[in-house]
């Protein structure tokens, strides 16, 4: 499988809050862009931050109730952000960061 690789080059404002930074963040890697016109991508990161800070698992059941979308649309986004390196998505359905 061949794969393309953008590299952007966006400059880091002078962030004042945990919010900007993810924001950029996905804005930076692109997560947020093309057919993502709701910025879903970046909500769910949002919200697995503020999960995976406080209880240590998330699991899409729990994404889909947050952010009020269905469970496949949560699923087919940690896929990608499973590919792309940012998750690690473990069998029992729970969530953890990759950094």
């Amino acid at each position: 499988m061949v794969r393309e690789i953008i590299l952007r080059n966006i400059e880091k404002p002078h962030i004042k809050s945990f919010e900007e930074y993810l924001i950029w963040f996905c804005d930076s890697f692109d997560f947020s862009s093309g057919r993502d016109i709701e910025k879903t991508v970046t909500k769910i990161i949002f919200s697995l931050v503020d999960k995976l800070s406080n209880d240590k698992v998330a699991s899409s059941e729990d994404l889909a109730d947050d952010l009020n979308i269905t469970i496949s649309r949560v699923n087919h986004h940690i896929r990608n952000l499973n590919d792309s390196g940012l998750l690690y998505r473990k069998k029992t359905s729970a969530l953890s960061a990759g950094w």
